[in-house]
């Protein structure tokens, strides 16, 4: 039976807890609500953080028991980290479960909104037509609820304009976006 007691010298590497916050008129950011202590184990397994785009590396956190949703978002040793699980340890401590993701500044031209988002990649298409090739480039944008897109806008993702073909905003916490381009070879 594994126990429930956490050993809180363990805790030995800071962690930032971020939220997300419009820090203007249509400018979001994540913003740093507190730092705190935890035991960082990064696993051997992929952590699948997106349903429709592909897993990243995976990390355990081990931390006491604080006011921390799936909405909110870890920063450790510079990465940033997107929570896919809270569960309980005994009554004193908490275990997270997120995965190590890339954060693109995107862009909403139509709206004039700029924001975060993590982007992971889809399957990547390929057609071979005479006399040339074209890749389908597939990515999902995971994007804050408090981001709204819609299929057919284009958003600039780090500099480059994607359109967007398919919105899953079902998630309580989270939308994804899928966004693709067409390149010729």
């Amino acid at each position: 039976m594994p126990t429930d007691h956490v050993d809180t010298g363990r805790l030995d590497e800071r962690v930032k807890v971020l939220e997300f916050a419009e820090q203007s008129p249509d400018a979001w950011a994540w913003r740093q609500a507190r730092l705190t202590w935890a035991k960082v184990e990064l696993s051997t397994r992929h952590n699948v953080w997106s349903v429709h785009g592909i897993g990243a590396t995976g990390v355990t956190m081990t931390m006491r028991k604080q006011a921390l949703r799936l909405g909110n978002a870890l920063e450790w040793n510079g990465r940033h980290c997107f929570i896919t699980a809270i569960e309980p340890m005994g009554r004193n401590h908490i275990e997270v479960s997120a995965a190590l993701v890339t954060i693109a500044q995107c862009e909403d031209k139509v709206a004039g909104v700029t924001f975060p988002a993590s982007v992971t990649e889809k399957y990547m298409g390929h057609d071979q037509l005479e006399p040339y090739a074209t890749n389908v480039l597939r990515h999902v944008l995971v994007t804050p609820k408090a981001i709204q897109l819609r299929p057919g806008q284009l958003v600039e993702v780090d500099g480059m304009a994607w359109p967007v073909t398919l919105a899953h905003t079902l998630d309580l916490w989270h939308n994804e976006y899928e966004i693709e381009r067409t390149v010729d070879l």
